[in-house]
């Protein structure tokens, strides 16, 4: 792992002073060393505390109650979400409302590479890099809402409302996004619709049988009146390299090939998932505006990645390489004691 400076993290081993030394034990070894910085900064975030989030002013219900309530906040600010999120510093729907203070996180991305990204990603929200010349004109924005609103959602999402209700609940209860009333679609400024998607898929369960999955999705890339959508306005020459996309393919293929060369070599493998990995990162809000989706009479703004946006892979792989890159050098570090530095939470 890089760090800004282009200093190599951590440090190379410290050599024997001598060929004649006694070899000390291990945990001897790793107490008498002092800590590398990577080390003090990574105890000093595990020993430090999340602030919870401030209180909002936005009802996190998925009822037509909590979206009229919702629909007059916005409109007593005309319309501007920006606004009305300026009034509540630190709530849920702030950026970084869900990570540790700046002063303890920053300087652990000072040690990566990639690290002025992470801090702005962190304090402002992921943005997509759009093409020149793709900003709409209030009319082309009335226009395509208009049409989007007709056309509805995508064929896949129908007959699932129950589905698509069970998992907007989840997410607006979460305070990932929120509900307004569709009657003030045209007055929020800024917002443009996607239709939403269901992609079936298969998982195993325990028992190895494999059943179907169904995963929502949001759709960035359908034409909108205009011509125009999230993913067709996105400068591809400008996204973030997603270099764990095909991570899962190359581990199978890795586990085929250690079956046929050691088919009686047990193998012993874990994973991990960050869970609802894609809803912890903040979009900015101009961004956000334009994945607003409908169910209903229920309008709903996605103020975390969306699935569907072609910049979003590429944004959280960001958060990937930092993780697998920290993780890496850590193993490495002769300082780190596995002892006193070690998670604690416990297993499901």
């Amino acid at each position: 792992m890089k760090s800004r400076e282009g200093v190599s993290y951590p440090a190379q081993k410290r050599q024997r002073e001598s060929e004649n030394d006694p070899p000390s034990s291990p945990s001897k070894t790793i107490q008498s060393k002092p800590k590398s910085r990577l080390v003090c900064l990574l105890k000093r975030a595990y020993s430090s505390i999340c602030p919870p989030p401030q209180h909002s002013q936005f009802v996190f219900k998925n009822t037509e109650e909590a979206a009229i309530k919702n629909s007059a906040l916005i409109m007593s600010f005309d319309g501007n979400v920006s606004a009305v999120l300026n009034n509540e510093k630190g709530s849920i729907l702030t950026p970084g409302s869900e990570f540790r203070n700046k002063e303890i996180i920053n300087p652990l991305f000072d040690l990566h590479e990639d690290g002025e990204k992470l801090e702005e990603i962190i304090e402002k929200g992921a943005s997509y890099m759009f093409k020149d010349g793709t900003e709409q004109t209030e009319n082309e924005r009335r226009s395509d809402i208009i049409a989007a609103v007709e056309k509805g959602n995508n064929h896949s999402a129908g007959g699932k409302e129950s589905l698509l209700k069970t998992r907007y609940t989840n997410e607006v209860k979460r305070g990932w996004m929120i509900p307004f009333s569709i009657s003030e679609i045209f007055a929020i400024q800024g917002l443009s619709v996607i239709p939403i998607g269901v992609a079936s898929q298969f998982t195993i369960k325990a028992d190895r049988e494999k059943v179907r999955k169904d995963r929502l999705t949001h759709d960035c890339s359908r034409p909108q009146a205009s011509g125009s959508s999230v993913n067709i306005n996105t400068d591809k020459d400008k996204m973030e390299e997603c270099r764990f996309g095909m991570a899962l393919l190359r581990v199978i293929y890795q586990i085929h090939i250690l079956c046929f060369l050691n088919p009686n070599t047990p193998i012993l493998i874990s994973k991990l998932d960050l869970d609802s990995a894609y809803r912890r990162l903040h979009v900015r809000l101009m961004h956000a505006l334009l994945c607003t989706s409908i169910i209903g009479s229920i309008c709903y703004i996605l103020f975390r990645l969306p699935f569907g946006s072609a910049g979003a892979p590429g944004l959280f792989s960001l958060f990937s390489k930092f993780i697998a890159d920290i993780a890496q050098a850590l193993f490495e570090d002769e300082t780190w004691n596995p002892e006193e530095l070690f998670q604690k939470w416990p297993k499901k």
